[in-house]
């Protein structure tokens, strides 16, 4: 089924890697100092220094590995060679096909052992719990002493979230983001740049995305919605072609397969993620489609994009010609766009025990084909 936990075939428990998450020290405000109101990723941090002073640790962390899209055990992942331990070191781990430092995680795995801890902190049967989250998210209450926005959160809504955001991953030397201005911003491991320009500000859009999927009440984004809003979220922070070549005209994709046939990655990530739109019924997919567009619209309009009507994603692109850097052009027409665009065999639906999430993101991990 789409959006359920995968488990493990073989019984074998998860292992915990160690998390060292950098403590920096505590200063106080001064006296009378109004309350500074703080980002997402600010919160994380916060969070992680103080879990690290009280000497807390990661429960839930998983071994993540890409086997037929989705987690297997920790046996299995160790005799295939291809382990990625959340809360490890990325730029260590190598990819499926070793063409970059490791993965890109659309939802960083601090802000998974963020949402975990805060959890944990909450009483064993509560129903909800607090989680830290933007000042502007219309689901939060900021605190006017310590300017920290928290937000609460069904404990049940938190369990799929997490299941699919371990699952959100794609290969760094693939990825290209978008930042709040419509922009291109190459992740570090996309070798199209030198440089960390716009990295922070594209991850910021993301995150931003992924807390109001998680923080959003039911009438608004439904929990059985939230798999499908989540990879749309992905595929919407994944800058286009023509983006990436206008921000950076000298570049190429370290992934000669990204690079090569970009948009027909990009729009067999987008058919996957119509599958699961398909699968919700029309009041859902609407409600999707509105989430989408706050989210992450104001971005894709000032880049020139937009949610196609009826879909969570942009409209197809057109492969495009042959170029040194990415590959593609701009949108199909409409009676073109299911003829022309995919270019890769796809699933009728994912396997069974595969997240959603790991299906939509797999065209760029180079498990297109699969």
């Amino acid at each position: 089924m789409l959006g359920t936990t995968p488990t493990s075939p073989t019984g074998d428990p998860p292992v915990t890697p160690p998390v060292g998450p950098t403590i920096t020290p505590h200063t106080p405000p001064p006296a009378g100092a109004a309350p500074v109101q703080q980002t997402a990723t600010q919160a994380v941090a916060k969070r992680a220094d103080k879990r690290a002073r009280d000497g807390g640790t990661n429960s839930f962390g998983a071994d993540f590995v890409d086997h037929e899209g989705g987690l297997t055990s920790t046996a299995q992942n160790r005799a295939q060679g291809r382990v990625l331990a959340l809360g490890a070191n990325n730029s260590t781990k190598p990819t499926l096909r070793a063409t970059a430092p490791g993965w890109h995680e659309h939802v960083p795995c601090e802000l998974l052992l963020d949402v975990d801890t805060a959890q944990r902190e909450a009483a064993p049967d509560a129903a909800t719990f607090a989680v830290a989250t933007d000042s502007d998210d219309p689901s939060g209450t900021t605190n006017d002493d310590t300017g920290v926005t928290t937000a609460h959160v069904a404990t049940a809504r938190a369990k799929t979230w997490r299941a699919e955001a371990a699952q959100l991953r794609t290969d760094t030397a693939s990825t290209v983001m978008t930042t709040h201005r419509g922009t291109a911003a190459g992740h570090t491991g996309a070798g199209v740049h030198r440089g960390i320009a716009g990295m922070s500000d594209a991850h910021d859009l993301e995150i931003h995305a992924q807390l109001r999927g998680l923080t959003a009440s039911e009438d608004k984004l439904p929990q059985t919605a939230l798999p499908v809003y989540m990879a749309a979220v992905a595929v919407a922070s994944l800058a286009p072609a023509a983006a990436i070549r206008e921000k950076y005209p000298q570049g190429r994709l370290n992934s000669s397969e990204a690079n090569a046939d970009y948009e027909g990655l990009r729009n067999s990530m987008k058919d996957r993620l119509q599958q699961g739109m398909n699968h919700l019924s029309e009041d859902h997919q609407h409600l999707v489609h509105n989430f989408i567009k706050d989210t992450m619209g104001p971005a894709l309009k000032l880049g020139g994009r937009h949610i196609a009507p009826g879909r969570a994603s942009s409209p197809l692109r057109d492969r495009g010609e042959a170029t040194t850097g990415p590959r593609g052009g701009g949108y199909l027409p409409v009676a073109d766009a299911l003829t022309r665009a995919p270019t890769r065999t796809l699933h009728p639906t994912p396997a069974e025990g595969v997240t959603l999430a790991s299906y939509v993101t797999a065209p760029l991990r180079g498990r297109a084909a699969e």
